[in-house]
């Protein structure tokens, strides 16, 4: 490679690879548009890493110090992605996986809570309920629990902490003897 051509990618990555690569890492972040970001990132990817663009290099490594799970193969082996902590060698491929969500249940004070109340779920919206009967999702679009038993806004508590991640798995049932 010519310094010619290292000089030339150095300059289109500061002057707009680099805030291209960050704005796709927020696409990345953003939900469906993020999958289309990372498929796109990743047929960047794949070839050797010497090869791939600076912008694309530097987004993989900045996503894996994120905690993006990273898979490396061969050029000559296409099916065979390992899982690795990534030496970043230029003569392998490397593609990125999507993070794995981070799931933080919510939590409430239960000797503040009426004992008639045996649950507390989260929503989409980041409202949260107490119920005294098990909820079930009836709204998986738009993110919401069945509302005949959310009787009890549990945000009101101030030992409430909220939930993060998958809205579906933010539900907690009171511990026996609480």
């Amino acid at each position: 490679m010519s310094n010619d051509k290292v000089i030339e990618e150095h300059f289109a990555f500061v002057s707009s690879a680099y805030n291209e690569g960050f704005r796709v890492r927020l696409m990345i972040d953003g939900g469906v548009r993020g999958v289309a970001a990372l498929e796109s990132l990743n047929r960047d990817l794949d070839k050797p890493f010497g090869e791939v663009a600076l912008a694309s290099r530097a987004l993989a490594f900045a996503l894996w110090q994120d905690g993006w799970p990273i898979e490396w193969r061969r050029e000559d082996c296409p099916g065979d992605w390992r899982e690795c902590s990534p030496s970043w060698e230029g003569e392998l491929c490397y593609r990125v996986l999507p993070k794995p969500e981070e799931l933080v249940l919510p939590s409430i004070d239960w000797s503040h809570v009426a004992a008639e109340y045996r649950w507390l779920v989260q929503d989409g919206s980041g409202s949260a309920y107490l119920s005294p009967k098990e909820p079930a999702v009836f709204d998986a679009q738009g993110g919401g629990w069945a509302a005949f038993w959310l009787v009890k806004d549990a945000t009101h508590f101030s030992s409430f902490k909220p939930g993060k991640g998958d809205w579906r798995k933010l539900i907690v049932q009171r511990p026996e003897g609480a």
